[in-house]
């Protein structure tokens, strides 16, 4: 149907954007805006995602006498159809924003970053940051410093007037709501500030540690990371005894509560640990809210298939160091593109560039056994490297030597007991075909890669080697269904 301009919509007060399937039908807004550009703009939009050419201003259009016959359009099948969300969480509204203003950018060229009439209004650091409102929030931020509508380099905590960012990741909260004040309290940078005192004194003995000398400083000024409030309190209670042997005197232990911001007496270091508890709860209770609205992750078995080996998932290789046992290295695929998974109970491809933003943002990425438990590896940390190339996501790790788990692993990889990975992610760009039984994955948001006991597939075979013994490939063949997989993973998880 086609696309017109009117200042004459009952409903719109403006400028209007409307649908109408023939020049003598009542006209449906689809939009209603306060300048024209901007329905012209979304006319424009709309047109060319339907396919068809703008209408132009419906008051001039062409009204035909009497009824045209209606002709049946031909039906024709898409291979793929786009989801209706460009990226999860975006509500109606932004959905057409974001489509407009992308369609815009292909139509016109980039907005420059300027306040001209072709500018996006960027600022290079947003003054809304503390609301979730930056550049690295938007839909149309690709990492990198790189925008999909403004031209030039865009800093991730910047922000500029077309910003569309799902409801989720903004953080607009009311006076009581607002985010947790982590500033020292004025009787604890006191004690700080007292404590820094006498350590210049040389009061403070030989077994402080530089940190705590350091966070003082910093307590001083009133600055305290959440990680310190977590620690004041315990710290507080277990070194209670110092005080009492004290007795009054400015010992070696006193400066030590002193620079945690604790007092000399035991009333003052109570005060200061039943402080920081509050503070504690505070982190703890904001963390639970956050992790009951964080989005869906999703995990997928992978492996190789028994036959052609075209549309393998993972080929994982254990390579020991020369000297032995210093450093172990494994590396595999966690997913491959173009490769069909088992039904679930669709069909689903990965497609090539699904990982790259992830990657290009540095998301911190672990590498764990069946997705859960203490990471093996992180990228974080730089023991966990992932790239994306032709045939998939590759990953490499640094395995520890000193960590039981991963000797475990490290076992079954050398037998063959384990040959298999899978990745958790979040959804953010993906398409259907009409009946929805073939999911394309376009863009994910790694959360993690792992080292998995059970396959997606009926029929698997993996390699492991060991480059210290042998080239090799050892061939392990497992046949198992995917129910039964499932099922015995979950009743062994629940036994654990």
């Amino acid at each position: 149907m086609p696309y017109y301009i009117s200042d004459t919509q009952s409903d719109c007060s403006g400028w209007a954007t409307i649908v109408a399937a023939t020049p003598n039908a009542d006209p449906r807004t689809i939009g209603c805006h306060q300048i024209k550009q901007d329905a012209i703009d979304q006319m424009i939009a709309a047109s060319l995602s339907d396919g068809v050419d703008p209408a132009g201003d419906w008051a001039t259009r062409a009204i035909t006498i009497g009824e045209e016959p209606m002709m049946e359009e031909p039906v024709v099948e898409e291979p793929m159809v786009e989801s209706d969300m460009p990226e999860e969480g975006l509500n109606p509204r932004q959905q057409t924003m974001y489509e407009t203003l992308e369609a815009i950018a292909e139509t016109y060229g980039k907005f420059t970053q300027g306040i001209d009439a072709d500018g996006a209004h960027y600022v290079a650091e947003s003054p809304f940051a503390s609301e979730g409102l930056i550049c690295s929030s938007c839909s149309f931020y690709e990492g990198g410093n790189q925008c999909e509508l403004v031209e030039g380099s865009i800093a991730p905590a910047g922000i500029c007037k077309l910003w569309v960012i799902k409801e989720e990741l903004v953080q607009i909260r009311s006076i009581e709501q607002r985010q947790i004040d982590l500033s020292a309290p004025q009787f604890m940078r006191d004690n700080a500030t007292q404590g820094l005192k006498y350590h210049a004194d040389g009061l403070s003995g030989d077994g402080l540690e530089p940190q705590t000398v350091e966070d003082a400083r910093k307590m001083a000024d009133g600055d305290v990371s959440p990680d310190k409030w977590r620690k004041i309190a315990a710290w507080i209670a277990r070194h209670m005894v110092d005080l009492e042997a004290a007795d009054g005197e400015i010992t070696a232990g006193v400066v030590a509560h002193l620079l945690w911001g604790s007092g000399s007496t035991k009333e003052e270091a109570q005060k200061t640990m039943d402080y920081a508890q509050n503070i504690v709860d505070e982190l703890d209770s904001e963390l639970e809210a956050e992790r009951s609205t964080a989005p869906a992750v999703e995990h997928r078995w992978v492996a190789v298939d028994k036959g052609t080996r075209s549309i393998a998932f993972t080929n994982l290789e254990l390579r020991a160091m020369a000297d032995g046992e210093d450093d172990w290295t494994v590396r595999g695929y966690a997913a491959v593109f173009d490769s069909p998974s088992e039904p679930l109970p669709f069909t689903e491809y990965v497609k090539r560039g699904a990982f790259k933003k992830t990657i290009k943002d540095r998301s911190d990425v672990r590498l764990l056994i069946d997705h859960t438990g203490v990471p093996l590896a992180r990228t974080k940390s730089g023991t966990l490297t992932l790239t994306e190339d032709d045939k998939g996501l590759f990953m490499e790790a640094r395995l520890d030597p000193a960590n039981p788990d991963a000797v475990k692993i490290r076992s079954a990889l050398k037998r063959g007991d384990l040959s298999q990975m899978s990745f958790a992610f979040e959804t953010i760009k993906d398409s259907w075909n009409a009946e929805r039984t073939v999911r394309e994955l376009k863009e994910v948001r790694l959360h993690d890669v792992s080292i998995v006991t059970y396959p997606a597939y009926e029929e698997t075979s993996a390699e492991m080697r060991n480059k210290q013994i042998t080239d090799t490939p050892v061939a392990i063949v497992q046949s198992v269904s995917l129910r039964k997989a499932q099922v015995l993973l979950a009743k062994t998880r629940a036994v654990k």
